[in-house]
C-alpha cells in the first residue's frame, strides 16, 4: 500500500509514506524510499524493531526535526556517518534512538534504507526514567 503524508502527524501519532506492508504487529517497509514520521512529546524514544532477515542488517537514518540527531541526544544503539544519525537493525528488539537533554515536543522520523524493516512500536521515557542500563 502506498502512503502520502499530507503534513505532519498529530502528538504520539505515526505518519507513513512511501510503500507500506500492514501486519498484524506493525508496518513493513516496501521500497528504500519509505518514511515513517512520529510526532512525540517526551525525553526518549524506543522502538521495537525487527527486518525479515536477521543476517541481513539494514540501516535506518534517523532525522529529529528535519536534520541528523544532535550526538548528545541520541540513544546508545545510533551511530553516526557522512549522511548523518543512523542505526542498524538486524535482530528484532526494542532499539534506542532518542535521549534528549530535557522534556520536550520533537518530529522523529526513520528512513529505512531498503525494504523489509518492521516497525512495530514507539515507547517513550520522561525524566524519571532515565538512568538505567540500556543494553
Amino acid at each position: 500500500m502506498t502512503f502520502q503524508a499530507g503534513g505532519e502527524p498529530t502528538d504520539g501519532k505515526v505518519m507513513l509514506s512511501g510503500r507500506w506492508i500492514k501486519q498484524q504487529d506493525g508496518v513493513m517497509s516496501d521500497d528504500k524510499r519509505g518514511t515513517a514520521e512520529l510526532r512525540y512529546r517526551a525525553r526518549s524514544v524506543y522502538a521495537v524493531l525487527s527486518v525479515t532477515d536477521p543476517k541481513k542488517p539494514l540501516r535506518v537514518y534517523l532525522l529529529q526535526d528535519g536534520k541528523p540527531i544532535n550526538q548528545s541526544e541520541v540513544g546508545v544503539d545510533v551511530h553516526f556517518d557522512a549522511q548523518g544519525s543512523y542505526l542498524d537493525v538486524s535482530t528484532p528488539r526494542m532499539y534506542y534512538l532518542v535521549k534528549n537533554t530535557s522534556f520536550s515536543s520533537h518530529l522523529l522520523a526513520l528512513e529505512p534504507q531498503r525494504a523489509d524493516f518492521v516497525l512495530h512500536s514507539f515507547t517513550y521515557g520522561n525524566n524519571c526514567q532515565q538512568d538505567f542500563e540500556q543494553k
